[in-house]
């Protein structure tokens, strides 16, 4: 039972390690200047490169942070 789920384990990083290397390679071949909107083009190829795409998702849809809102948290924390 162990072996058999650290051979389906070493078999999936397999697969995961071949879909990075296609799309490295994919991206080497495209003018990545042409693309306008990232999360548009993950949507648009999101089934070529699935699981590339769940990791790509998670990071581009980090909220980006404002020196404004900085401030504020900043501001709170001398409040009492």
């Amino acid at each position: 039972p162990a072996s058999r789920l650290k051979k389906m384990r070493v078999e999936e990083e397999g697969k995961i390690s071949e879909e990075v290397d296609t799309y490295l390679y994919h991206l080497s071949k495209v003018d990545v200047q042409n693309i306008k909107c990232p999360l548009e083009w993950w949507r648009e190829n999101r089934f070529k490169y699935p699981k590339v795409a769940i990791g790509a998702r998670k990071w581009l849809s980090v909220c980006a942070t404002s020196t404004p809102s900085e401030r504020v948290f900043s501001i709170s924390g001398l409040i009492d």
